[in-house]
């Protein structure tokens, strides 16, 4: 699950427009193709996130940007997860030491109330750290991710 962006920022909208070339499955949805500058609208979730995760190897690291996009099944409701760009730490539970230029990811599963650390380093494509569960007070309500995707949780009929 690697995803690689050509960045334009563009400070009036507090946002970096972005052409993504993704290379999810098929039921991996991108619910924006934009990754937003800090902050999400998730303030708790991201003080938390920082502080169980990415501050690991010593050094507090900083959101730099994040997007939100969905798994989605037949039948099943979407399971939302937002992906964290992470500045300053480039610590890497793979190789248990600093990558020399690449960050790292955070990404948050809220089906799963989870968060693991993806990396940007070609030597670590495909890593996936050992998840730490976060408290469900942190996660944002189902309903919440919903209406950022557009969808009336109210009427929702699985079949």
């Amino acid at each position: 699950n690697t995803m690689n962006y050509t960045t334009n920022i563009d400070n009036s909208n507090n946002r970096i427009a972005t052409s993504c070339n993704s290379t999810f499955n098929k039921d991996n949805i991108i619910l924006s193709s934009n990754i937003y500058k800090k902050p999400s609208p998730f303030p708790l979730l991201d003080d938390i996130v920082i502080q169980l995760k990415g501050s690991i190897g010593g050094i507090k690291g900083e959101i730099s940007g994040w997007t939100i996009y969905k798994s989605a099944s037949n039948n099943n409701p979407p399971i939302y997860r937002i992906r964290y760009q992470i500045l300053h730490n480039r610590y890497c539970n793979r190789i248990k030491r600093f990558h020399k230029s690449n960050h790292i990811q955070l990404e948050v599963d809220y089906y799963y109330g989870s968060c693991y650390q993806l990396c940007w380093d070609p030597e670590c494509i495909g890593y996936k750290s050992d998840p730490i569960f976060i408290s469900h007070e942190y996660i944002p309500d189902y309903k919440e991710l919903c209406l950022l995707d557009g969808i009336d949780v109210d009427n929702l009929q699985l079949t």
